[in-house]
């Protein structure tokens, strides 16, 4: 159990993205956010809506605040969208392909990045009357944007930071052209980012902490003098009490979760049954998710002959976590992550997880709450997923350990867990 420390300190939070009721970054901006209020004194500055002005971020929590009257610690000061991110904004929307909040990612950063100057010019004011201890750049969770916060005279921490997760071209080989052309630009803008972008490095070297999500991103910032740690994007929910969850027939219970995209690889797992009589035999998957590859993966199912799947479709999120209750293993299979939430509830089900060694699975799973399958190629993966799910069919009691083991981890990779964590590094960072 992690230990409250030190004084309570005053800090200046940035966090574009914060709702009490969305998910992804404003899930984790709010449950992490709100529980620091417990340890020191916030002052949180958000946008007052996404670009395209869908979600109002600022009506949102106000609206929670009148309800509960909470966070008596925390001071919420929503930051309008500049009037040239919102024309940009409005150019992505009609050029994109994407109709999602984001669009084109270079233009939705382009628009994030005056939001952040303003955001600049907002602290430089308030900076000459108010105190601050530490100053905490807290999403975007992307590397790409650090903001300018840095450059104040404040301890800096920035992140949890990712974005930085490559598709090894191993991968990239079986997908469509059109997906490897994508990835393929996208590594190598990654790259072009970190050795050509000055206000990047410059952040980095003024931070007195880093937090990194994945291997790839803590590689991109090693060498470059700055304390790092690693901490998930996502935080687990309260744990369920564990329970024997294996039923007396012979079928051990598979449940996979997703969006059914080339990333996501579920033709991993399917092509993995395929290649096994003892998975065949001895498998029930309920597969849960939607998406634009889904009739590309039941096609492959279909050529397969495997009978032994449910295709659940997309379904409301009560009805998943009862499918987490009611399972035995869940299976991770993408290719390209930086923490799953569905990860992190899986584990607070007490539900046993197998998925790649690599990404932010890396750090969430560890050998008493799951199994790791290497990631090196398409092939090696098949071969890994097969080789870890006749593991568990050749010993049924392995279930339950790895169930409790779930139920461990799920608390040190809680909420409350990553608010301890970054409130008693507040205080080791100004002790110093």
């Amino acid at each position: 159990m992690i230990k409250k420390k030190g004084r309570r300190l005053k800090v200046l939070v940035t966090a574009h993205e914060i709702s009490p009721i969305l998910g992804s970054e404003c899930l984790s901006g709010w449950n992490v956010l709100t529980r620091l209020g417990f340890f020191h004194d916030l002052v949180i500055l958000y946008a007052e809506s996404n670009q395209f002005g869908t979600q109002k971020y600022k009506e949102q929590i106000e609206n929670y605040l009148l309800k509960t009257r909470q966070f008596p610690s925390i001071e919420f000061i929503a930051i309008p969208q500049p009037y040239l991110t919102k024309i940009i904004a409005k150019i992505n929307k009609i050029i994109s392909s994407k109709k999602t909040s984001v669009g084109l990612s270079f233009l939705y950063f382009l628009g994030v990045k005056i939001w952040e100057k303003r955001v600049f010019m907002f602290v430089s004011k308030i900076i000459k009357e108010r105190h601050f201890d530490i100053i905490h750049h807290f999403n975007h969770l992307s590397f790409r944007e650090p903001g300018y916060l840095w450059k104040i005279d404040v301890p800096f921490i920035w992140g949890p930071m990712s974005g930085l997760s490559r598709v090894p071209m191993s991968f990239l080989s079986s997908m469509p052209l059109g997906e490897i052309l994508y990835n393929t630009l996208r590594n190598f803008l990654n790259n072009y980012q970190h050795f050509v972008n000055r206000r990047i490095t410059k952040a980095i070297k003024k931070s007195k902490l880093i937090y990194f999500v994945t291997t790839d991103d803590g590689s991109f910032i090693k060498g470059k003098n700055c304390r790092t740690k690693n901490l998930l994007d996502m935080g687990g929910n309260e744990v369920v009490k564990y329970k024997n969850k294996l039923s007396q027939s012979d079928l051990i219970k598979i449940l996979w979760v997703g969006r059914f995209s080339y990333l996501k690889a579920l033709d991993l797992l399917l092509r993995a049954i395929d290649s096994s009589d003892i998975l065949r035999k001895h498998l029930q998957i309920n597969i849960v998710g939607d998406g634009p590859q889904k009739k590309y993966y039941q096609n492959i199912a279909f050529d397969l002959k495997l009978l032994n799947i449910n295709w659940l479709g997309q379904i409301p999120k009560d009805q998943v976590l009862r499918n987490m209750r009611e399972s035995d293993v869940l299976v991770h299979t993408s290719i390209k992550e930086a923490a799953s939430a569905v990860i992190l509830e899986s584990l607070s089900a007490g539900l046993p997880v197998v998925c790649h060694d690599s990404f932010g699975m890396s750090f969430a799973i560890n050998e008493k709450c799951g199994i790791k399958v290497p990631f090196i190629s398409h092939k090696k993966s098949i071969e890994g997923f097969k080789i870890a799910l006749e593991k568990i069919c050749h010993n049924p009691d392995l279930i339950k350990e790895l169930s409790i083991g779930a139920l461990l981890r799920a608390k040190e990779l809680s909420w409350d867990s990553m608010a301890e964590i970054i409130a008693n590094d507040y205080n080791d960072i100004i002790g110093k």
